[in-house]
């Protein structure tokens, strides 16, 4: 049995002796020593340790050693529970005089200990104000917490199923409209919401205020009554005659590609190298509207698309996992008559691309990741609070121009540089009635980590890393693992650029991706776009 009680002040030592005094039973420290095989003075050593922590009581009967008896581990979690709590209460009220408000933090914890006991944490140390709904498998195992909290706070909260005969007056049960999760909001400013049940149960805690403040309006208003209020604050998008491609050489057409109707650009040279080009979350081919003409000037075909679930595509309610994306790109290859193309992905477009040239290496020419997932993001609050049940469909539903506008600015390194006319672009599709599920869909069902596991190295495909130096979402690191983990790459910084480096660096990122089309890398000369992609016989074969 493996026991780890030092985050909680317990030595190692400590930990093992405890976790086989549960194993053998009362016992005395020579059979302990025996057992855990240790030096007797190291075993006594840590018994005194359990009993002088509570963790465990000494019997020392007449003429005989004294026997040591573990205290129940029920017991133990609670007393370390309350020991935590009452320190984390000292701990705020220290820091209330002395620090400033801080940034906004979202926080993720699985299985129903650690969700108990942050709903534990959080409602014993609320000072005014409990409200929202619970679920009856946390009330019971947080009940202390409810008793403290109910003794200085007003509450006004609601469980799902029958009300307990021990509950309070104040416990009323849930209306038939409540959410089967469990919602709190402590002192208006704090919000856990969670996710599943039993041990398969998730929380998320935060201090996000426009969250937290999403969460409190669920709470107090009817969905329909919410739905019609954030429909009245969203701006009116710009008119069709005005959304991208307007006003440039090109056309926008729609295709039916793998059962999803898709908004795309062809164009350029019908016999020249095919160039794909895949946005990322949130985006649609606008992102790509400095590359377009310049790779379309330099003789390529250049095929553009909003993706499934964003822009002015389709958006059901599935279909959002990584195979699904593949399979959709390469229905799209296989629809223009495309046997290969060049694939050049960002952000999560990036991560397609790459599965792409993973599962079907003799499709891809060449590879361009431009500040790519696949290795994890660093969501903003908003963004990873939306594929939560319930609260995340309350958060896509609050979708204001100045929402998008605010994350467009945060993935620039200069903020100032993002336009109105961008933000109303981006913003173009955000009222579409099926925006908020599509988004709720991807962030459920893709994986932004999947590249891991060193599952790259067998990509042989030629490919040109560009990474945005001061990129918040997903860090140079990453950059840096992608050149690591891909046999045949390249990887180049964009100075003075965020995640969006094609957007906020057009110039810069579009001499290198020309250079990479006509010249390849240059530790290893080689004409990509007019090269025979590898077949799957020699996808493994030395460069």
């Amino acid at each position: 049995m493996t026991l780890d009680l030092t985050p909680f002040g317990f030595t190692p030592t400590e930990s093992l002796v405890y976790a086989t005094l549960l194993r053998l039973g009362p016992s005395t420290g020579y059979a302990i020593a025996r057992s855990a095989r240790l030096a007797r003075a190291n075993a006594y050593g840590a018994l005194e340790g359990l009993v002088s922590r509570g963790a465990a009581t000494r019997t020392p009967p007449p003429a005989r050693p004294a026997r040591y008896r573990p205290i129940d581990p029920q017991a133990l979690i609670a007393q370390l529970a309350t020991i935590q709590g009452e320190a984390l209460d000292r701990l705020g009220r220290e820091l209330r005089g002395l620090s400033r408000p801080g940034e906004p933090v979202t926080r993720e914890v699985a299985g129903s200990r650690a969700v108990a006991n942050l709903v534990l944490q959080l409602v014993a140390r609320a000072e005014r104000r409990v409200e929202g709904v619970v679920a009856l498998e946390l009330w019971r195992p947080t009940l202390p917490a409810w008793r403290r909290a109910g003794e200085r706070a007003q509450m006004d909260v609601r469980v799902r199923g029958d009300v307990p005969q021990e509950a309070p007056s104040w416990l009323k049960p849930a209306r038939d409209d409540a959410p089967s999760a469990t919602i709190l909001v402590m002192d208006e400013s704090q919000l856990v919401v969670t996710s599943g049940d039993g041990e398969g149960i998730a929380g998320l805690w935060t201090s996000h205020p426009l969250i937290v403040m999403l969460a409190r309006r669920a709470l107090q208003t009817a969905l329909l009554s919410l739905a019609l209020l954030v429909g009245a604050c969203r701006a009116r998008p710009i008119p069709e005659a005005e959304r991208y491609p307007a006003g440039t050489p090109f056309r926008a057409q729609y295709r039916i590609v793998d059962g999803t109707r898709l908004r795309m650009i062809d164009s350029g040279n019908g016999g020249g190298t095919p160039v794909v080009l895949i946005h990322g979350i949130g985006a649609s081919m606008y992102g790509w509207r400095y590359a377009v003409p310049a790779i379309v000037a330099a003789g390529y075909r250049v095929v553009a698309f909003d993706n499934r679930g964003f822009g002015f595509s389709e958006k059901p309610a599935h279909g959002y996992h990584n195979a699904d994306y593949v399979r959709l790109v390469v229905a799209l290859l296989d629809s223009l008559g495309i046997s290969s193309a060049v694939l050049v992905g960002h952000s999560m477009g990036g991560a397609i691309a790459a599965e792409v040239a993973l599962t079907h290496p003799d499709r891809v020419r060449g590879l361009v990741l431009i500040d790519a997932a696949g290795y994890g993001i660093r969501w903003p609050g908003v963004l990873k609070i939306a594929r939560w049940p319930f609260i995340g469909a309350v958060a896509t539903a609050f979708r204001g121009r100045w929402i998008t506008g605010r994350i467009l600015r945060s993935t620039f390194a200069d903020p100032s540089r993002v336009t109105e006319a961008a933000v109303d672009q981006y913003y173009a599709p955000v009222p579409d009635a099926n925006f908020g599920r599509a988004l709720r869909g991807v962030l459920r069902e893709f994986r932004f980590d999947s590249l891991g596991g060193g599952r790259l190295a067998r990509v042989q495909t030629p490919t040109l890393i560009l990474w945005g130096d001061t990129d918040r979402l997903m860090p140079l690191r990453d950059g840096a693992r992608f050149a690591r983990d891909l046999p045949r790459s390249e990887f180049v910084v964009i100075q003075r650029a965020g995640h969006d480096a094609q957007e906020e660096s057009p110039d810069q990122v579009n001499r290198l991706l020309l250079d990479f089309l006509k010249a390849g890398l240059s530790r290893i000369p080689e004409n990509v776009a007019w090269s025979t992609p590898p077949s799957r016989s020699s996808r493994s074969s030395s460069p």
